[in-house]
Parts: structure tokens; sequence; C-alpha cells
């Protein structure tokens, strides 16, 4: 089972070493499992990417992500993924 304040923690550390105007990827299973390195390289996605996705993350838990793995990086686009 995922801890949910256990990956709060990583993000904020994460967060510290990113750049706000970037892209970030967001949501559950399908998210966590993408091979982020290879949108990485692409130019067209309009800046640094970040993943803050949580294998196995609920929509109610997804709220308290937010604040620490989203907002605070305050992207330019962010993509959600949850089903």
């Amino acid at each position: 089972m995922m801890d949910v304040k256990e990956r709060i923690d990583d993000f904020k550390t994460l967060n510290e070493m990113g750049k706000s105007g970037g892209v970030v990827f967001f949501g559950s299973s399908y998210f966590s499992r993408m091979n982020i390195n290879e949108l990485a390289n692409n130019e067209e996605m309009g800046g640094k990417i970040y993943d803050r996705s949580v294998q196995g993350l609920k929509l109610v838990d997804s709220l308290k992500l937010l604040e620490s793995g989203v907002y605070e990086l305050n992207p330019a686009k962010v993509f959600v993924n949850f089903g």
C-alpha cells in the first residue's frame, strides 16, 4: 500500500530542485509506469518535465498530493490521469 505522507515528503524534496513553468504529469498507475524520460527530450513539451504520479493513487488521496507535488512547482501545463 502506498504511503501518501511518504510521497508528499519525497515530492517536497524533489520540488526544492525544480523550476516553475514546467510540465507536470500527475496521476495514478498509468502515469507512474510511463517512461517520462522519453518525453523529457521532446522540445515540444514546452519546459522541464516532472513526474508526480503514484502507483495506485486514489482520488481521495490525490488532493493531499496536489499542493506538495504540483502546486509548489507552479507549472505551465499539468497532465492528469486517473482510472
